[in-house]
């Protein structure tokens, strides 16, 4: 075990440094170089695309944000409705609406409606709140909505990914995998 560990360190090590070559663990026990070749990416298919839903109530305040999340390679679609959300046909793990917040106190029945649409979409749908204001009765009406993770404005980008990918239940963000997956095994 403590020879598999040090293996995947080495891994990981050279997959940092582009390296292509890697120790590997003989049938007999005994350590063999073995070299990698790179691995074509497969486009994403749509189910398998992160696609991150922007609810802000026609204020704009997610735009920065937008951009953000565009850089980190999420698919981003601006939402102005709760119709359009109703709309939204295909959720799956790979599917999350970020709201403003404000837009509970703003639109009537908002509460209700996202609690409703949540349970309709068998709680696959995903949501996070972000607020301008560090505000008890907003956050009692997130968690009543079915919020899945406040933040409070501005938001450490860093963070709320991490949160993406937890609500989303992708692996992703483990350390050395998609160094891993790039390079196999040469026959």
């Amino acid at each position: 075990l403590e020879q598999i560990g040090t293996l995947l360190e080495e891994l990981e090590a050279q997959c940092e440094h582009g390296m292509k070559k890697v120790n590997t663990l003989s049938s007999d026990g005994d350590l063999e170089e073995t070299l990698l070749e790179p691995v074509e990416d497969k486009p994403l298919t749509d189910k398998e695309k992160k696609t991150i839903y922007l609810f802000d109530n026609n204020r704009g305040v997610f735009q920065d944000l937008k951009e953000q999340l565009e850089i980190f390679g999420f698919t981003t679609i601006d939402v102005t409705s709760f119709s359009d959300l109703e709309t939204i046909e295909g959720w799956n793990r790979n599917k999350l609406v970020i709201i403003d917040a404000t837009a509970l106190n703003e639109i009537e029945g908002a509460e209700i409606r996202l609690a409703t649409l949540k349970s309709a979409r068998k709680n696959r749908l995903k949501i996070v709140f972000i607020s301008e204001k560090n505000d008890f009765d907003i956050r009692l009406q997130a968690v009543r909505a079915g919020g899945d993770d406040f933040f409070i404005a501005p938001v450490e980008i860093g963070r709320l990914i991490d949160t993406i990918y937890k609500l989303t239940r992708s692996e992703e963000r483990r350390v050395g995998k998609e160094c891993r997956s790039r390079w196999s095994p040469s026959p």
